[in-house]
């Protein structure tokens, strides 16, 4: 079968182009011109055509974003607690009723309830004043269990006053009967002259002077031990204050009541909960010796040759974690 020349584009080529060269120039008219002028450009065209295709590209990614999109198990090595276990506690559970420091919607804990348990020490939290949203990625750090004490008529105390979501000095006007499990106490404010119903969750006791304390340093974002020095009785906000042990005789003032929390006291060989900093949960222990008001030697279970010297605010009492 024979084959199909190719035929050359050399000479056809320069012909085109002497033939190019020697066509006369195109006349255009005036009103030809004017036309030509008022007519729109192949750019713009272009620029509308590329917002168009920017446009279309949009909206397919939202499109996207509203399927949902499955997710693959996979595997990880587990963190290993005292001794190679897995066991361990977390301090938070669901529905718990917990104060929060949340910086974004304020520079102070506030009331809410866990709404999620995330691992590796992060949790999911809703407001009690913003039951609208939920608030993921919250450090277990920024997170209080709440403490609740019994009161007596006349004590003055720190009441949470939630329309200015605020502690404000109050004074116990009487008790009411129990309801869920919580005692129930009716609180008059300072500067007010009625009296408001609440419960032990929404109290906390005035701290006498030389307590010691854990106090939360924002600059930091962590708790650092420390004593009371005195109660700013000026300051409408009811606060203190404290000296830190990190900063030696340096006093710090306006602390706020809900930044300050006791420091657990602890005796020797007694049953607790202790961190295990690689599970980021809570292990058997016992505590060994008190070192002082804010350090003791524990000893977990299963490692009972050696002993850890660990901060109390990373220790629960026995009866503490469910």
């Amino acid at each position: 079968m024979a084959q199909r020349e190719n035929p050359s584009l050399g000479d056809d080529f320069e012909n085109l182009a002497e033939d190019s060269e020697e066509e006369d120039e195109v006349q255009v008219s005036d009103e030809e011109e004017d036309e030509l002028e008022t007519q729109p450009s192949q750019p713009i065209k272009q620029k509308r055509s590329v917002e168009n295709h920017s446009r279309n590209q949009q909206n397919r990614n939202q499109q996207n974003r509203r399927k949902p999109r499955p997710r693959n198990s996979f595997k990880v090595p587990a963190a290993r607690g005292p001794r190679g276990t897995f066991l361990g506690k977390v301090p938070f559970q669901i529905y718990e009723r917990v104060y929060v420091m949340e910086e974004k919607s304020a520079q102070h804990f506030q009331p809410a309830i866990i709404s999620r348990i995330l691992g590796d020490g992060y949790y999911g939290v809703m407001l009690d004043s913003d039951r609208q949203n939920e608030y993921i990625n919250i450090k277990s750090n920024c997170i209080l269990k709440i403490q609740h004490h019994t009161y007596t008529e006349n004590q003055q105390v720190h009441g949470y006053f939630a329309k200015a979501q605020i502690w404000k000095p109050a004074t116990i006007t009487s008790t009411t009967t129990e309801r869920d499990s919580d005692n129930i106490y009716q609180i008059q404010f300072d500067g007010f002259n009625r009296d408001f119903e609440t419960s032990s969750e929404y109290i906390r006791p005035i701290y006498e002077p030389q307590t010691p304390i854990f106090g939360w340093f924002g600059k930091y974002k962590k708790w650092l031990p420390g004593t009371i020095i005195n109660l700013e009785t000026e300051s409408q906000f009811g606060s203190y204050t404290v000296s830190f042990k990190k900063f030696g005789e340096k006093e710090f003032t306006r602390q706020r009541p809900n930044h300050i929390v006791t420091a657990e006291s602890f005796t020797d060989g007694e049953e607790i909960w202790a961190l295990w900093g690689a599970t980021k949960k809570y292990h058997r222990a016992v505590v060994r010796s008190v070192i002082s008001s804010w350090r003791v030697e524990v000893a977990f279970n299963g490692l009972t040759k050696k002993t850890f010297e660990m901060i109390t605010d990373q220790i629960y009492k026995d009866n503490i974690l469910p």
